[in-house]
């Protein structure tokens, strides 16, 4: 049976940062915005998606208190609960992940709005259930091909590559072929069939924000770890990159890192 998760609402004026930090802290991947000078009525939605399309500008201007209103999906599609179970197939159709759930066929006020539903719902009741999804679903998180083929290192760090080899290690035990590249001080390769490991540490800011900027333009992109120190870090920042870690593209990783955590990652997204 198909639930809805609660709807968490925030004004159109609301700080993207502030956002940010809201989505973290109620572990969500979305949030309805609404207008509360009119009627609370909803005016778009804030993804993860959005997120990833203006990190960089985030990024480069720290300061920057624009309101989510400038970067939110607008034009926002609902669907009345009497049709809930069609919702994935619903989504399918719009090409979308997260899709609010209204009392009403077109109701757009939040005391009609009644909750949210994403593919990660429906992966979750899927998956307890033992069935298998429709195919041509947006997955949440992209598959990987079984074989890693190469885990591509650019780190500094001498405790990080020793967890490395051993992540590299588990990984050939669970079946996979993995190679094991190390190009610290050279350009990173950036080709889907290998997995990046970026510490962050080792580079200045604008230049890790070219190479997230380069391959967030790349289709299909490689999966990338990213790794950082978060007393390095400003708090802006490591709220973005924590959020990064639910894209298709990114995972972030504050150190000291897991090794059995790097492994359940890459596992999931065979």
């Amino acid at each position: 049976m198909i639930h809805t998760s609660p709807a968490l609402l925030v004004d159109k004026e609301t700080p993207i940062l502030d956002c940010v930090r809201h989505m973290n802290s109620q572990n969500v991947g979305s949030l309805l915005i609404v207008d509360y000078l009119n009627d609370n009525r909803l005016v778009g939605i804030f993804t993860e998606r959005d997120l990833l399309k203006h990190f960089v500008y985030l990024q480069e201007h720290p300061g920057d208190n624009r309101p989510v209103r400038t970067v939110m999906t607008r034009d926002v599609t609902t669907l009345p609960i009497a049709r809930l179970e069609e919702a994935p197939q619903f989504m399918l159709k719009g090409g979308f992940r997260h899709l609010p759930i209204v009392a009403g066929a077109s109701g757009k006020s939040a005391q009609q709005l009644l909750g949210v539903v994403s593919m990660r719902d429906f992966f979750k009741l899927w998956a307890e259930n033992g069935a298998t999804p429709p195919t041509g679903l947006p997955l949440e998180k992209k598959r990987r091909p079984s074989s890693l083929k190469t885990l591509e290192i650019h780190t500094h760090d001498a405790t990080a590559k020793v967890l490395l080899r051993k992540l590299a290690n588990l990984l050939q035990k669970q079946g996979d072929e993995v190679q094991l590249l190390d190009r610290t001080g050279m350009p990173p390769l950036f080709s889907e069939d290998r997995i990046l490991f970026l510490d962050l540490d080792d580079f200045e800011k604008s230049e890790w924000l070219e190479m997230l900027k380069q391959i967030n333009h790349l289709d299909p992109a490689p999966l990338t770890l990213l790794a950082y120190t978060p007393s390095r870090f400003t708090p802006e920042t490591q709220a973005i990159l924590q959020k990064l870690s639910v894209t298709e593209t990114f995972e972030s990783f504050p150190k000291p890192m897991d090794v059995l955590a790097l492994l359940q990652e890459l596992l999931s997204r065979k």
